[in-house]
C-alpha cells in the first residue's frame, strides 16, 4: 500500500505541476493566484503548499521540470546530430522559443532583478550541470583556444541569457539571433 501512495501523491504533484506550468504561461507569476489553481486541479490550496511550500516553490519546481525536459530532448538531439555546429544552432533555436512561450511567466521576474537567469542557474544547478557537462564534452571536441570547455560553456548561456534579456525589454527581436550568437561562438572557439 506505501508504494500506490506514494505514486497517488507523485501523480497529484505532477498534476499541479502541469496546470501550474500552464497558468504561469498564460498571466504569469505575478498574478498566478494559487486559490485558482486549487481550484483547477481539484485540490485545496493547503494541498498545494504542502507540496511545494510557496507560490515561489511551485514556480521553481516548474522551471525544475522545463530544464530536466530540455535535457532529455538535448539528449536525443546529440544523439541524432553529429554536426557541434547544426545541434548548436538548433538547441539555441529551441530555447528561445521556448522562452518565447514563458515571456509572460519569466518577463517581471527577469525585469525586476538584473541576475535572473543567473539566480536560475543557481537554484537549478544540478539540473543544469547536466546540461552543460553534454555540452562541454561536444566544445572540447571543437574548441582551438586554451581555455576551459566548461567555461566556454557558461560563456555561451550567457550571450544566450544576455540576447534573451534584451529581447524581455523589448530591445531587440530573436528572430535571426540564434544564427548571430552561434556565428560568434563558433568563431571564437576555433580561434
Amino acid at each position: 500500500m506505501p508504494k500506490l501512495n506514494e505514486k497517488m501523491k507523485q501523480m497529484k504533484a505532477d498534476l499541479i505541476l502541469e496546470k501550474a506550468s500552464q497558468m504561469f504561461d498564460m498571466v504569469g507569476f505575478e498574478e498566478l493566484k494559487v486559490s485558482e489553481l486549487a481550484k483547477d486541479v481539484g485540490v485545496s490550496v493547503g494541498t498545494i503548499y504542502a507540496y511545494f511550500e510557496s507560490k515561489e516553490g511551485l514556480h521553481h519546481a516548474c522551471m525544475k521540470n522545463d530544464i530536466d525536459a530540455f535535457h532529455e530532448v538535448l539528449v536525443g538531439l546529440i544523439e541524432e546530430h553529429k554536426d557541434f555546429e547544426q545541434l548548436l544552432l538548433i538547441t539555441t533555436r529551441m530555447k528561445f522559443e521556448v522562452m518565447k512561450q514563458k515571456r509572460i511567466c519569466i518577463q517581471s521576474s527577469a525585469l525586476s532583478n538584473p541576475f535572473f537567469f543567473e539566480s536560475t542557474q543557481v537554484i537549478h544547478k544540478e539540473s543544469m550541470q547536466k546540461i552543460y557537462k553534454l555540452f562541454e564534452k561536444l566544445v572540447e571536441v571543437e574548441k582551438k583556444v586554451d581555455i576551459e570547455s566548461m567555461q566556454l560553456v557558461y560563456l555561451f548561456n550567457s550571450m544566450t541569457n544576455a540576447y534573451m534579456l534584451r529581447w524581455l525589454e523589448d530591445e531587440i527581436s530573436l528572430d535571426g539571433k540564434a544564427e548571430e550568437i552561434c556565428n560568434l561562438f563558433i568563431k571564437m572557439i576555433k580561434g
